[in-house]
């Protein structure tokens, strides 16, 4: 099995969970682009145990998220998974440079904000609610 292997240079003010979810994204489509001065190194290393890494729901919640689903908990997860759904899916349609666009709407949401949305990560609901309401504006409705 190959594994990428990233060094990133050390210093003061380096988002570097920013840097990770953008690796992270690249690595899903296919396309890495590292800033100058990254080093990298292709290893190969044995085949791990075939374990899944998700996020486990509330205890006691009795909901077990599906295969491949980002869990989210919560008053509004229904309408967190609703909209994390529709942001992939125009993603796919829309292709590279279709974040870009949709932060690029009057009121529409921060470019990070759409970034870690689609990993699934944890954000304000008014940010999951401005995803929602540019995906509407840009006439993603599947």
């Amino acid at each position: 099995m190959h594994t990428l292997i990233i060094t990133v240079p050390a210093y003061p003010g380096r988002d570097l969970e920013a840097f990770q979810r953008r690796v992270l994204e690249g690595l899903a489509l296919g396309v890495l682009i590292l800033p100058e001065g990254t080093l990298w190194e292709l290893a190969e290393l044995p085949e791990p145990g075939r374990a899944e890494v998700r996020g486990a729901p509330p205890s006691g919640s009795g909901e077990e998220p599906a295969a491949g689903a980002v869990p989210f908990s919560g008053k509004c997860a229904k309408e967190k998974r609703e909209i994390h759904r529709r942001l992939p899916a125009y993603r796919e349609a829309r292709g590279l440079g279709s974040l870009q666009a949709l932060a690029a709407q009057a009121n529409g949401p921060e470019e990070s904000s759409l970034r870690a949305a689609l990993l699934g990560e944890q954000l304000p609901m008014a940010a999951w609610r401005a995803i929602g309401r540019a995906l509407d504006a840009a006439g993603e409705d599947a």
